[in-house]
């Protein structure tokens, strides 16, 4: 009672004031943008879109009516139930978490005040606005007004000029899904922007969709066939633009700065040189493999040694809607395939290990009955050292190191180098390391650029300077601190190990898309079913990252990192270094190139292999092997595990003879691992492999 008293005494005063006072107009132009590359070169101007006098369609009336302000033909400006259930709301909060904004409230905003911090002083001049205009105007009138000012993102006023912008089109000629593609803007113009945000923006159009087909404004069958349909944009713009995922891109991580001035221009650190190039390799490599390989669309991002972005190409057609070209495949996740590896043999030495110490890449059935194969399936190698094992991409080595490390201190490492998984550790388990998690290839080139860094995460660079028309500066990025993350000698083993080109030639073939005539060094990665082709690589002077797939997800065929994104990188390399001397590596650690017997533990030493050890290294190598080849044993469950009465258990075991003869439980002999219904109590497991070889395990069932 006492809100909805003081509700109604607070608007009682705001309307006695607003009785006799004039309004005051603002007129306010558009901002206009300017994008620069690093030389100065214009990359996009982008002038104020605004509607001036026009009539909307009665169904975009309705619609907003609907979505926005259900009592606008009723109340008098301002909502008054709604307005005391948010300030009831904001006051058990203690923060604002309603607005109640009705649609005069909103046109009030457009018309007469700035853009500054909306608080309650802010909101009682809204009000007091919004009860004159109700005096002054008629309702068809408002809403007009308001549809042809409302902020409709990338500087779009009202919607007749946003159907021009998004669709080329009037806006009597739009679908419906195209106007509930702009509705869906209202709430929020950067996050629901279909050019800077397309995944959201079609989430929240389906939304608009559902609420319009609730509000009985579509009927059945234009909802479920709309809903199904993709955004396809039409951009028009006034000029040609370069790298548009780019500029988009850095506008939107401008979207909370509010400038001073009507004219703004933008320098970026974009190469247009460079990025045109590298444009022109993707589209010329697409065009020729998308019949054979079914791979139509792939990204491109290329960082110079300050992390400055020089590249970075989004799709090979932002316009092309057949692709889902607007949508920015540099930022967006996939999964990431074999390309994360590197990054566990890099925690596995900050840890402690030896590269010369022995991995197990032999069929292993790993806890939770995961069993990684190779990339070749039927391919196994036996015990091998942390450069075989990485340089060849053997998964199963890699799956055993990521089982002694632990899911969680890997999955906390690649999160502390910004990569954003989009899954938990538990949910992705052991098979992270072979990409079930989802990142993206800017994130993934940033990480690369470490291992020629020297250890240190430097921040991204992607703007310069932000000026007036004058050329007064009004924004300067701030300099963030370079992060160690690894230590020099372990970013110069992972950065040596992937340089070596004849180190990878038991797993790829000699003159692979991965060599090049300066030095460089890479790492190819496939996702599942070939949806997503990696290579992520470097010289001494810049990081490359690749990646090529379909955007809808869609398997290609039959190709790998190697044949897919391979050729592409290769390629953009050999741009960058065209009119460069080659640099060589420069090593400042504490690590050289020795030689020692490929296997551990061999000692007729017949196969011999280079590797690049610290003197601590060395001294371990002259004790006997730390590692041994593993015996028969079970894996799961552990000794002494509980479980809960009417379990069902599968026995796992492990071992370079782990072809099991028989089982036994409780002395009772089974000729499978799997065990039904376990009952209260002590329980034995035994597993005898063909060698006569037994491994045993208890367990305890109980009830939970």
């Amino acid at each position: 009672m006492r809100v909805g008293f003081s509700s109604i005494l607070f608007l009682s005063i705001i309307l006695a004031l607003g009785w006799f006072c004039p309004l005051p107009e603002k007129t306010e132009v558009p901002t206009s943008f300017s994008f620069y590359d690093r030389n100065g070169s214009l990359l996009y101007k982008e002038a104020g879109f605004e509607t001036t006098s026009e009539t909307a369609p009665e169904f975009l009336k309705s619609a907003l009516i609907a979505l926005e302000d259900k009592n606008f033909k009723t109340h008098a400006g301002v909502d008054l139930m709604a307005l005391a259930r948010a300030m009831k709301q904001n006051l058990l909060s203690g923060e604002t978490v309603s607005g109640a904004s009705t649609i005069t409230m909103q046109l009030a905003r457009l018309k007469f005040l700035e853009m500054e911090r909306r608080d309650w002083w802010y909101k009682l001049r809204q009000t007091f606005w919004a009860l004159k205009l109700e005096q002054k105007l008629s309702k068809a009138e408002i809403l007009e007004q308001y549809l042809n000012r409302v902020n409709l993102g990338h500087n779009v006023q009202g919607f007749h000029a946003a159907a021009e912008h998004y669709f080329s089109k009037q806006l009597d000629q739009l679908s419906v899904a195209e106007l509930a593609t702009l509705l869906a803007i209202v709430q929020n113009p950067s996050q629901f922007n279909p050019i800077s945000n397309p995944d959201l923006a079609l989430t929240r159009r389906n939304l608009m969709l559902r609420r319009l087909y609730e509000a009985d404004l579509i009927e059945t069958p234009d909802y479920t066939y709309w809903v199904t349909q993709p955004i396809k944009l039409q951009p028009n713009v006034d000029n040609f633009i370069v790298a548009p995922h780019f500029v988009f891109w850095v506008k939107r991580q401008l979207a909370d700065i509010r400038f001073p001035a009507k004219e703004i221009n933008i320098y970026t650190t974009l190469d247009k040189t460079l990025y045109q190039d590298s444009l022109n390799i993707l589209q010329e490599t697409l065009k020729r493999e998308q019949q054979t390989k079914k791979m139509h669309n792939g990204a491109i991002v290329v960082l110079d040694d300050q992390n400055d972005i020089r590249v970075l190409v989004g799709s090979p057609d932002f316009f092309e809607a057949t692709i889902d070209g607007a949508v920015n495949l540099a930022t967006s996740p996939r999964q990431t395939g074999s390309v994360l590896k590197p990054f566990l043999y890099a925690l596995a030495l900050q840890k402690g290990w030896s590269p010369a110490q022995a991995l197990n890449d032999q069929k292993t059935i790993f806890p939770e009955g995961y069993l990684p194969r190779n990339f070749n399936i039927e391919e196994e190698n036996g015990l091998v050292r942390f450069r075989e094992a990485l340089a060849n991409s053997y998964n199963i080595a890699a799956v055993d190191l990521l089982n002694r490390i632990g899911v969680d201190p890997f999955y906390a490492f690649l999160q502390s180098l910004g990569f954003g998984l989009q899954q938990e550790a538990e949910t992705l388990g052991l098979s992270l390391v072979l990409g079930s998690a989802q990142t993206s290839l800017l994130s993934l080139t940033q990480g690369y650029s470490i291992f020629t860094h020297q250890g240190e995460l430097k921040p991204l660079n992607f703007i310069q300077s932000v000026e007036t028309a004058t050329g007064t500066v009004i924004y300067e990025p701030e300099k963030e601190p370079i992060k160690k993350v690894i230590s020099t000698d372990t970013a110069e083993w992972v950065q040596q190990v992937l340089s070596d080109n004849q180190a990878r030639w038991k797993n790829f073939s000699r003159g692979n898309s991965l060599e090049l005539a300066f030095p460089s060094g890479a790492k190819t990665g496939t996702s599942q079913e070939f949806r997503d082709n990696w290579v992520l690589g470097f010289s001494p002077r810049y990081t490359v990252g690749v990646w090529v797939g379909n955007a809808d997800g869609t398997p290609m065929v039959s190709s790998s990192g190697m044949q897919g994104a391979g050729p592409i990188w290769q390629k953009v390399m050999q741009r960058l270094h065209r009119h460069k001397p080659p640099l060589a590596f420069s090593y400042k650690g504490t690590r050289s190139l020795k030689t020692l017997c490929r296997r551990p533990g061999q000692t007729d030493c017949s196969e011999k292999v280079t590797a690049f050890l610290t003197p601590l290294d060395l001294d371990l190598l002259s004790q006997p092997e730390p590692l041994v080849e593993p015996g028969f044993s079970i894996v799961y469950p552990a000794e002494n595990d509980v479980f809960a009465a009417g379990s069902d258990l599968l026995l796992q075991v492990r071992g370079s003879e782990s072809e099991v003869d028989y089982y036994r439980h409780n002395g009772v002999i089974s000729q499978g691992p799997i065990f039904e219904n376990l009952t209260l109590g002590d329980h034995v497991f035994e597993a005898v492999n063909l060698d006569g070889n037994s491994a045993i395990v208890h367990i305890q069932v109980e009830e939970l």
